[in-house]
């Protein structure tokens, strides 16, 4: 794997679920600090069929070049369980 690139995947599952109408988050530590503040892609992952998923926003906040956190909005009334997988690249 490159230095500059790190990936991962976070699962929202029964312990942290994306509760309907909120936004839920997550901490997200890479296995080696940045020497700089990294760009970070995330992407929504789920086998389901279930359209709600399609109600569901990941983005990030307070990247840092150690970690960052993972935010997951769900607009619908129901508990949803994504997976989320996410890019971090050096600038």
């Amino acid at each position: 794997m490159y230095s500059d690139i790190a990936v991962g995947m976070v699962n929202y599952g029964s312990d942290a679920p994306a509760n309907g109408k909120s936004i839920t988050d997550k901490k997200v530590t890479f296995d080696k600090p940045f020497s700089s503040i990294p760009y970070v892609v995330v992407s929504i992952n789920s086998t389901t069929i279930n359209p709600n998923y399609g109600s569901l926003l990941a983005f990030v906040a307070d990247v840092s070049e150690t970690g960052f956190r993972l935010r997951v909005a769900n607009s619908t009334n129901e508990i949803l369980y994504p997976g989320v997988y996410w890019v971090a690249i050096a600038k």
